[in-house]
């Protein structure tokens, strides 16, 4: 069962070995944005928000136990809130979560929303392996997608 902040270091390693430069990396018990990272050459900033499959703290109902159907869609939507409001600032956005039956089908319910925002989404499989559904246009090298247009502008 991978906690919040095991999903947030998969997540790092790699970015790291895509190219970027981690500048910001949360635990579960911090405020803000999970992920803030850069591109080798500067030119792309990206956030991500994380989330786990179950609590970190052992005094807690949930600790070593699966989130339920409920919490998952929660954390998806919180997920979810978090990157389009990063995405809306003209920066890489990025959700991540564990690879498990119940986030890949909450996740698949929203993924064509998520593609037209050009949120990235990151899955960690419990091996700590990390896929991505290669919503950004490119992996390897800077990750670009269009600016989103400012305001006024058609």
């Amino acid at each position: 069962m991978l906690t919040e902040s095991q999903v947030i270091a998969a997540v790092c390693r790699f970015l790291k070995k895509n190219g970027f430069r981690v500048t910001q990396h949360l635990s579960e018990t911090q405020h803000g944005r999970d992920i803030v990272a850069i591109s080798l050459n500067g030119t792309q900033e990206i956030t991500i928000e994380a989330k786990g499959e179950t609590s970190s703290m052992a005094h807690t109902r949930r600790y070593g136990k699966p989130f339920n159907s409920g919490q998952v869609e929660d954390h998806v939507a919180k997920a979810l809130y978090c990157a389009a409001r990063d995405a809306s600032l003209d920066m890489l956005a990025g959700v991540a979560f564990p690879k498990n039956t119940a986030h890949v089908k909450c996740v698949q319910k929203i993924l064509p929303a998520l593609k037209k925002l050009c949120i990235e989404v990151f899955w960690v499989r419990s091996d700590k392996s990390v896929e991505v559904e290669h919503v950004w246009k490119t992996w390897g090298t800077a990750c670009m997608r269009q600016p989103l247009p400012k305001r006024g502008d058609k």
